[in-house]
């Protein structure tokens, strides 16, 4: 997406302005009624749409809506964090919301036409879905927001979802799931908060690797039993002798299948690290500062992982 220039530049900062209004009226994010139901915030306008994307965070991602209502300092930072957040919950949302090859195409087309026509359309108020209305103005709002990486991450969740009950063929394949799909995200919020790009290329990937995975770990068990999903590779299973299903089997293996956990977890500890380590070293100033904080809660998790001795059953 290019930048703004002469009228185009002052129709921008308009728009821009615009969407700061409607994020201010919502008042304190962490102040808003908790409990709320998303669909209760009908409407037309943008600041349904944003109350939607602040409550559909907070129902689905409680650590990263607090980490959003902590860590970042102005709403006019949280806004678009809170935003791109929701389009990506939407977004994994659909593997488990259509189990048809026919029905999980046609709604990742919805979300890809749809995509395309809030980064080229200058309605965005047309777009009846909330979540959507709110990205949709807020790429006409910024114009930092990749089109690239949101089709990338689409592209990515898609590839996911058509491997159905398969296997991640190795864990070099779950490192490129989570970095192309929570990497992205990772990157597009730091981008939208005007993060230098040498900071964003340097903590985006590796943070997006060690949280995408980490989340990965704690809704293996739950997604294999519901819907047959694995998110565990297939070559830490076979390294370890075990399959998925000894997780709930009554299987003796229980060492084996904690030797996979731990090798999944110290793999994400190292991403963690690693994006720590170049904010560290790169993130000079406060936002960039506020964004490596986002992988405290992947870190806690596996800390006590660690302590459980890889207990994935019990932790």
């Amino acid at each position: 997406k290019t930048s703004f220039t002469g009228g185009e530049t002052q129709n921008q900062n308009i728009r821009t302005t615009m969407f700061f209004r409607s994020a201010r009226s919502l008042r304190s994010y962490a102040s808003l009624a908790p409990g709320t139901a998303p669909s209760k915030y009908g409407g037309k306008s943008l600041e349904a749409a944003l109350r939607h994307c602040v409550e559909l965070v907070r129902e689905r991602d409680p650590e990263f809506f607090k980490w959003a209502t902590v860590a970042l300092g102005t709403k006019e930072d949280r806004a678009p964090v809170l935003v791109l957040k929701a389009l990506q919950i939407e977004i994994e949302s659909i593997q488990q919301a259509a189990r048809t090859e026919t029905l999980l195409r046609m709604r990742y087309q919805w979300w890809r036409d749809s995509i395309t026509k809030a980064f080229s359309s200058r309605k965005s108020y047309e777009m009846a879905q909330p979540v959507m209305k709110a990205f949709s103005e807020l790429v006409q709002s910024y114009d930092t927001i990749s089109d690239t990486r949101v089709h990338a991450m689409l592209d990515a969740y898609e590839l996911d979802a058509m491997r159905g009950d398969a296997f991640f063929p190795s864990l070099e394949d779950l490192e490129k799931h989570a970095r192309d799909t929570v990497g992205a995200l990772v990157a597009l919020q730091m981008e939208a908060c005007g993060v230098d790009r040498d900071v964003v290329e340097g903590v985006a990937p590796a943070l997006g690797t060690g949280v995408g995975m980490t989340s990965a770990l704690r809704r293996s068990l739950g997604l294999l039993s519901e819907y047959g999903i694995s998110y565990l590779p297939e070559d830490v299973c076979r390294r370890h002798g075990v399959q998925p299903d000894n997780f709930f089997d009554g299987s003796d293996k229980r060492e084996e299948l904690r030797g996979v956990v731990g090798e999944i977890a110290e793999t994400a500890r190292s991403h963690l690290e690693n994006a720590s380590s170049a904010g560290a070293q790169r993130a000079t100033g406060s936002r960039g500062k506020a964004f490596v904080l986002q992988g405290l809660a992947s870190t806690l998790y596996l800390d006590g992982l660690r302590r459980n001795r890889w207990d994935l059953l019990t932790a």
